[in-house]
């Protein structure tokens, strides 16, 4: 699993997802930041047992860190860094997918009887 860290090392706001994903978020906000603009990430799922969400806005000053559970930092995915920046074009941001998000994406489109 991969992690993107935000802020100051010490209070991090903590962001794990699939190496894949993280790595294609990092493409994403790197480019952005590079265009000098800022994002929103929001967030969706249990915190101490309680669902919760949380929007953050990412500045292009704020220490950002990606670490990755692979030896080497993987290649970003292309369709779907592509579809990340549709997003911040769109929306200003990224709604990261849930835990069930990623388990569907996974499982492949569903068989339908007919």
């Amino acid at each position: 699993m991969g992690t993107i860290r935000i802020g100051g090392y010490q209070d991090d706001l903590v962001f794990t997802m699939p190496d894949n994903l993280t790595r294609s978020m990092q493409a994403v906000i790197i480019m952005t930041f590079r265009a000098g603009r800022g994002l929103f990430l929001r967030s969706s799922g249990a915190v101490d047992g309680r669902s919760a969400a949380m929007n953050v806005w990412l500045a292009p000053s704020q220490p950002v860190r990606f670490e990755y559970e692979a030896d080497e930092v993987p290649e970003p995915h292309a369709g779907l860094t592509k579809v990340l920046l549709k997003s911040v074009d769109a929306l200003g941001g990224v709604i990261l997918p849930t835990q069930g998000d990623l388990d569907r994406a996974a499982a492949g489109p569903e068989e339908s009887d007919g």
